[in-house]
C-alpha cells in the first residue's frame, strides 16, 4: 500500500520496483501460508523483502488499492544505519528462500501478553521465548 513515499519525494514507484516494506494489507489465511516473517531477522532491513519473496513463492498475486496516489503518501521511519543488529542481514536474505518452510510461523516460540482491538486492526503485544533468542 505505500508506494507513495517521502523517500521517492512521494511520487508513484513503478510496479517493476515492488518490495514488500512499508504498510501492507494481507489476510490471515494468506499470511499463515506464506509461513509469516522470517525469525532470522533482527532490526530492520530486508526482512520485508524476504517476505515479499514468499507471497511470490507461492503465486499470490500483489495488488496496489485503486485508490489516488495523493491519499497513500508515507513517511519512512527513519533507520539508524550505526544500530546493526545483524550484520549478517544480507546473506539471510540471499538464503531466504531455503527457509521459507522451516522458518517463520511455524518455529516460532511466543507467549501472549497483551491485545487491543482496534477500529481497522488488531494490536498483539506478545513475549518471545528464549527459544527464539538462539
Amino acid at each position: 500500500m505505500s508506494f507513495v513515499i517521502d523517500i521517492h519525494d512521494y511520487k508513484p514507484v513503478s510496479l517493476m520496483f515492488l518490495f514488500g516494506g512499508g504498510v501492507i494489507a494481507i489476510s490471515a489465511v494468506d499470511f499463515v501460508r506464506a509461513n509469516g516473517y522470517s525469525i532470522a531477522f533482527w532490526g530492520l532491513g530486508l526482512e520485508d523483502d524476504d517476505f515479499y519473496r514468499r507471497i511470490r513463492r507461492l503465486n499470490m498475486s500483489v495488488a496496489r488499492p485503486n485508490i489516488p496516489a495523493e491519499h497513500l503518501r508515507y513517511r519512512t521511519l527513519y533507520h539508524d544505519p550505526s544500530v546493526d543488529v545483524n550484520s549478517n542481514r544480507p546473506k539471510l536474505f540471499d538464503d531466504g528462500y531455503r527457509r521459507f518452510e522451516s522458518d517463520g510461523l511455524i518455529n516460532l516460540k511466543y507467549r501472549p501478553s497483551d491485545a487491543q482491538l482496534k477500529p481497522l486492526y488488531t494490536h498483539v503485544v506478545v513475549e518471545l521465548t528464549e527459544d527464539n533468542l538462539d
